[in-house]
């Protein structure tokens, strides 16, 4: 089950109908919930099918209401029109697009193909501060009063049902193949993981590095002639408009700094990989050496050498040893082979 209440977005073409009939059930439900619309314009049924009433997303419900009242109130009492606009005005104010807005969620719903891709497109051309997938899910609903209220119904049992799932990640396709089934209804899911949120990691590494590079001033110490540079690279490798004594075409750009740090982190990995080959290596010769050795006292012994190089105090004792006496005699020192029993040489000096 998710840490925090399931940010749900509805989307339809228009955001009168089908998306308003799922959030107000969805909102008395407990859920956090948004409608919206993906069209250029808001159109509601006219006196004739080529003759549709159109609206900007501006328009608030109440002024459509009052329009449609204004041009044959008999009319779209009879088809609902102002019965589904005095539902949606008591919900929200006015229609809303999905690409004006900038909010996260955690499942985006659509009602028919065409918004489906729509929110799709207009999801990988954002850029995301986190690295939160979003779920798309589409639910083909018709676009008539009957249908909207049976689709709300089943958005809201699928909203349900995704809330209580312990992993939403991996549970997600065998739920929606559960929903196929019950309803005979196709769905289509899309899990969007934007990549641009590296983007926005690098933005902050940016952020973090070149003013310790350039100095308190933003003054570039090298010997490039650049000054006052920006902390803030742009993407597309622009140069700033307060950027002052540098041309468009010596500036470095965002993806020759991404280049460069991409190099360095390979790099390093590279290096990593190489020394914990040869320390494998290594411990696997000893491993060999070792198996030669039957009781563990003398496995003990083979590593005696670690606790020698590791022994501080032994290691000082010895260089003690051969350091020379610091006095005002001479002192003649004079080597002595030893025998195997420890007896000296007999060879006289």
């Amino acid at each position: 089950m998710p840490a925090h209440p399931l940010r749900v977005a509805v989307v339809c073409s228009s955001n009168q109908n089908r998306s308003m009939e799922a959030h107000n059930i969805l909102s008395k439900r407990g859920f956090d919930v948004r409608s919206f619309g993906t069209g250029t314009h808001v159109k509601l049924p006219g006196p004739a099918p080529d003759k549709p009433n159109i609206y900007d997303f501006k328009t608030t419900y109440e002024q459509m209401y009052n329009d449609l009242v204004r041009k044959d109130k008999e009319l779209y009492t009879q088809n609902g029109i102002l019965h589904m606009l005095d539902r949606n005005k008591r919900i929200k104010t006015r229609p809303e697009r999905f690409q004006n807005c900038k909010e996260q969620f955690d499942l985006v719903i659509t009602c028919e193909e065409r918004v489906y891709d729509q929110v799709l497109e207009d999801l990988n051309s954002r850029e995301q501060e986190t690295f939160q997938p979003v779920h798309v899910i589409n639910v083909d609903i018709q676009d008539n009063h009957e249908e909207a209220t049976l689709g709300a119904f089943l958005i809201c049992e699928l909203c349900q049902c995704i809330q209580h799932t312990d992993d939403m990640e991996n549970e997600m396709d065998e739920l929606l193949q559960e929903f196929e089934e019950k309803s005979h209804r196709p769905f289509l899911h899309t899990a969007i993981v934007c990549m641009s949120d590296m983007n926005a990691l690098l933005d902050r590494f940016h952020n973090f590095i070149l003013p310790r590079m350039r100095g308190p001033e933003r003054v570039c110490h090298c010997t490039c002639g650049r000054h006052h540079v920006e902390y803030v690279i742009p993407y597309e490798g622009s140069v700033s408009a307060s950027s002052v004594g540098s041309s468009a075409g010596s500036s470095v750009s965002k993806q020759e700094l991404d280049l460069v740090l991409g190099l360095l982190m390979g790099f390093c990995i590279s290096w990593i990989l190489l020394w914990l080959d040869g320390a494998l290596h290594c411990a696997l010769r000893l491993w060999r050496s070792s198996r030669h050795y039957g009781a563990d006292g003398d496995l003990w012994r083979s590593w005696r050498w670690v606790s020698r190089v590791c022994n501080l105090r032994e290691l000082r004792r010895r260089l003690q040893t051969r350091r020379p006496e610091d006095g005002g005699n001479n002192v003649v020192h004079v080597k002595q082979k030893l025998y195997h029993n420890g007896h000296p040489s007999p060879r006289r000096l």
